[in-house]
């Protein structure tokens, strides 16, 4: 279950920090996998993800890219998933000035 979505549209600033969260809870603890348009997000030097838990059912995931530029702006999501069930996430429509 996601307990906490992403915002409908997000104003990213060229070379500043973008962070997107999620906060979803399931058992087993949920895989996440970051989206932007139908491509999965792989981890760079620029974009890291982390995942923690907050209590004992909820768990916070975080996208967030570092000195974003232009062709970061685009619409955001994430597919969550365990051996119960699959979810997709609202979008995020960023835009980046």
């Amino acid at each position: 279950m996601i307990t906490v979505n992403l915002d409908g549209s997000l104003q990213a600033t060229k070379d500043e920090t973008m962070t997107l969260k999620i906060v979803a809870s399931g058992t087993p603890k949920p895989d996440i996998v970051w989206m932007k348009g139908s491509n999965e997000i792989k981890p760079n030097d620029r974009v890291h993800e982390t995942k923690e838990n907050h209590d004992d059912d909820d768990y916070i995931y975080t996208l967030v890219i570092s000195h974003v530029e232009p062709e970061d702006q685009g619409e955001y999501s994430a597919k969550i998933s365990n051996i119960g069930e699959s979810l997709v996430s609202n979008k995020c429509k960023v835009t980046v000035s």
